[in-house]
């Protein structure tokens, strides 16, 4: 719902000849929206590329999953700090970067911290209500951290039906006739239902006393089998992904796409390892990425214990980021000083090879899993490689190619799908050979040695054309050695 954040008004002056001409500041908001940050978020969205109505959507699509008489409890991400120091607990300074959890954030669109949420399932046409815990406002917080959004506006905005605080939810949950579904980490699950020491399933939020009470209330519940875990329905849910995921996914990939295509021009014999990572993270941020999605990998192998690329080392970068919640994950092969040798050239070869053979199976069309894809990735590699000279058993295969070949993503780098399940439409997987040949490696000759070669790409599942998300980043051989070259038109910033 939009019609609060359309119908407010606010003074658009400059003020400082650095600001924007849009948006408002200080925003009364806990998240950027569209009346703070029009440049990154359409009239409708909650998050960029999301609108409300497709939050909304996946809450009905969750609730119609249950059965009647159900409610269903998640939790904020809390804040976490760099130090434990009091000092940094009072005033707060000190954390990292603040990400809200994953299906938290799927349901929601919400962004703030210390907060839950309660669906309960309806018998009407919405088919469920959804209540927002908060903090109540605080100022001392508000000149720390910048304002919560309003009780107002996470109705009108957000779509709650009613707000409360979050140190009522222990009462509202013991009043509850329900069964409850509860978004818990697994391992407190596990503790749960053996019966273990009961660690507060709401230490994830920052620790205060009211969260002993909501603790009790849902382990005397659980005792009396009245929780179940959401894990499941989530999983199903997340796994396909819409249209307009899709082209957030898209987006993402675009950043960190060209991000590799400019690190790959940026690199020369002498450069720093962490210096080509920095440079990527630069390019991502840049470009309205909130933050890179793993810890890149920057080097293989023997290039690992190498400070400088002084020779023609094969740099293999794997790194991505995340846009509006969404990962990329993108690995490229690049040689450092533009050209590829001989050696590098045919194991690069047989794995490309391998990989776009595997991208042709991505449709529901082939009727292969993930696990059916990774074993027919490892004969087709084995038959690549030996199309290059180098005839591997089986064991010396799996040996120098000791990973899986595709994982699903989205809103987290690596989700839960259950790898025998046939591939459908909306998924979004990787795709990601590679062979990694260590120095002194008995059954391969020594001109292969320190080489470690990967290309990775996120493909979209279809019925019978799968999508690449990922082509802004180079990989064909010629394209690679044009970007380092400089030969392709972009340059290193």
């Amino acid at each position: 719902m939009t019609t609060g954040l359309l119908r407010r008004s606010f003074s658009l002056s400059r003020s400082f000849a650095t600001e924007a001409s849009w948006g408002i500041k200080p925003s009364p908001y806990g998240q950027p929206l569209p009346l703070s940050h029009p440049h990154l978020l359409g009239p409708n969205d909650l998050t960029p590329g999301i609108p409300a109505f497709e939050y909304a959507s996946r809450r009905k699509a969750l609730m119609d999953r249950l059965p009647s008489r159900s409610a269903v409890v998640s939790l904020a991400a809390p804040i976490k700090y760099m130090s434990k120091s009091i000092l940094f607990a009072i005033f707060n300074s000190g954390i990292y970067h603040y990400r809200q959890d994953s299906n938290f954030l799927y349901l929601t669109g919400f962004q703030e911290s210390d907060t839950a949420v309660v669906l309960e399932k309806t018998s009407d046409s919405q088919g469920y209500r959804m209540i927002l815990f908060t903090p109540a406002q605080n100022n001392h917080e508000d000149t720390w951290h910048g304002h919560r959004t309003r009780d107002d506006d996470l109705v009108n905005i957000f779509g709650a039906h009613s707000t409360q605080r979050i140190d009522t939810l222990s009462d509202y949950l013991n009043k509850s006739a329900a069964t409850l579904y509860v978004d818990l980490p697994s391992h407190l699950h596990d503790q749960i239902r053996r019966n273990n020491k009961r660690a507060s399933i709401f230490e994830r939020l920052r620790p205060s006393s009211q969260f002993d009470d909501i603790d009790k209330c849902l382990l005397e519940k659980a005792d009396r089998k009245r929780t179940d875990t959401l894990r499941r329905e989530l999983d199903a849910l997340r796994s396909i992904k819409s249209e307009n995921e899709v082209k957030v996914m898209r987006r993402s990939c675009d950043i960190a796409g060209r991000a590799h295509a400019k690190t790959m021009r940026f690199a020369h014999p002498g450069v720093l390892e962490a210096h080509l990572e920095a440079h990527f993270q630069y390019l991502c941020l840049r470009e309205n990425a909130s933050r890179l999605s793993y810890v890149p990998v920057v080097g293989s192998g023997a290039n690992s214990v190498i400070i400088h690329h002084t020779r023609n080392h094969g740099v293999r970068m794997d790194a991505g980021c995340e846009y509006a919640g969404y990962a990329s994950d993108i690995t490229r092969t690049f040689p450092v000083n533009g050209k590829f040798s001989s050696e590098q050239r045919d194991l690069y070869s047989a794995v490309l090879s391998t990989q776009k053979e595997m991208i042709k199976l991505c449709t529901t069309q082939s009727g292969a899993n993930l696990w059916t894809l990774h074993h027919d990735s490892v004969k087709t590699l084995g038959r690549e490689l030996k199309q290059v000279g180098l005839d591997l058993d089986t064991r010396t295969l799996e040996n120098v190619y000791p990973h899986n070949l595709c994982h699903p993503i989205g809103l987290d780098l690596h989700e839960d799908v259950d790898k025998r399940l046939p591939l459908q439409p909306g998924m979004v997987i990787t795709i990601e050979p590679g062979v990694y040949i260590p120095s002194g490696h008995r059954k391969i000759p020594e001109r292969f040695w320190n080489n470690g070669l990967q290309v990775e790409d996120l493909v979209l599942i279809t019925e019978k054309e799968p999508v690449v998300l990922s082509v802004a980043a180079p990989k064909e051989i010629a394209d690679v050695e044009g970007a380092c070259q400089g030969a392709l038109g972009l340059e290193a910033f």
